[in-house]
């Protein structure tokens, strides 16, 4: 029997985001980062630890505002998360406790709800073929 597709409870909801960056996993980060500096002409953004996981974020030449889309390369704690749960793209997005409720209300579900990580307020959605799907908010957390 195949699945049910996936229909929202409430179609009012609308999703306002842009895609901030796409998650490219690396065995050797410094590596990767050399790669990717002179190959793409990338600057270096940011350079954090999230769980054990080095997260840099590289910057396309020409791409400075702040709706930008990035490269994160993720080092080897991240490599050996199942396909499944790797979240490969990462949308920016305004409000994002608000947008939450709303997607859950929607019939949405979420592998992790919101909460604060070096990178910001970020939550993880699952989409109707069970991809993750890594919401990331705008605005800082406000416990």
């Amino acid at each position: 029997m195949a699945d049910a597709p996936f229909e929202p409870r409430v179609h009012d909801v609308v999703v306002h985001a842009y895609p901030y960056t796409v998650c490219i996993p690396a065995e050797d980060i410094d590596r990767a980062v050399s790669f990717y500096t002179a190959i793409f002409a990338c600057r270096m953004v940011r350079d954090v630890e999230v769980d054990a996981v080095r997260v840099v974020e590289l910057v396309l030449e020409g791409q400075d505002g702040p709706e930008r889309t990035s490269i994160s390369l993720v080092s080897e704690g991240f490599v050996d998360v199942e396909r499944e749960e790797y979240p490969g793209v990462v949308f920016r997005v305004p409000a994002l406790r608000q947008l939450h409720t709303k997607l859950v209300d929607a019939g949405v579900t979420f592998d992790q709800p919101p909460h604060q990580t070096p990178m910001g307020l970020m939550a993880v959605m699952i989409d109707s073929e069970g991809n993750r799907i890594m919401l990331l908010g705008e605005e800082q957390d406000e416990l």
